[in-house]
């Protein structure tokens, strides 16, 4: 049987105990908050900092609402091969995406265009009058109406792309052949060569583009 004397340690060490579990709780329950404050903070400032710096970046811009796996052209005309892409185009080359215009209406009100500046760097077909291209676009949003009619194809700025043009004297600017069929952005290069892919996902190589042009001479 216990002795008075250990029988009040014992109460000593339990009483003890009790306060250093308080302690302890009140610790985590101090410092959890906070750190999870961090952590949300830090994952805050992940996310918006890219889109704060693409705030004044031009896009060709999309109801947030709208949904399309394809553009326009690939899901309602022919496919279209390059052979007749190159015999329809008056210009072929590869080019940087330097502007992306505000969508305005045509003077007939019958439908939205969207101005594309394409500055080239290789010339493959055709005669460039200028060194700053206007590509029109069927489509885009606008404004004053809060309408959209759905890209022939789509842009980004300073996107390297290659495009088989056709000119028109009314406007002296050009449209995409083939609607988005004639549109493809740069892929990789191998062997320094460049090689592309297009909307539907066919990638094209510069060399070979080069042979069948050649070819149609």
């Amino acid at each position: 049987m216990k002795t008075d004397r250990e029988f009040l340690d014992g109460i000593y060490q339990k009483a003890k105990l009790m306060e250093e579990n308080k302690n302890e709780k009140v610790k985590i329950t101090y410092f959890t908050p906070h750190k999870k404050a961090l952590v949300a903070a830090a994952a805050f400032i992940l996310v918006a900092i890219p889109s704060i710096i693409n705030l004044n970046q031009p896009q060709m811009k999309t109801p947030t609402n709208y949904k399309s796996d394809k553009p326009m052209a690939i899901r309602s005309f022919n496919v279209l091969d390059v052979e007749t892409l190159i015999t329809n185009s008056d210009l072929i080359l590869t080019g940087k995406v330097t502007k992306i215009e505000k969508n305005v209406y045509e003077e007939d009100k019958s439908r939205i265009i969207t101005t594309v500046k394409v500055k080239p760097t290789e010339i493959l077909k055709g005669k460039a009058e200028t060194n700053m291209l206007d590509i029109k676009i069927n489509g885009g949003y606008n404004e004053k109406t809060k309408s959209f009619i759905e890209y022939d194809t789509t842009f980004k700025r300073y996107e390297d792309v290659l495009v088989f043009l056709e000119h028109d004297a009314d406007s002296n600017s050009y449209i995409v052949s083939g609607s988005s069929q004639g549109k493809y952005t740069y892929l990789n290069s191998l062997n320094d060569v460049k090689n592309y892919i297009g909307a539907d996902d066919v990638t094209i190589t510069i060399s070979d583009l080069k042979e069948k042009i050649s070819q149609g001479e």
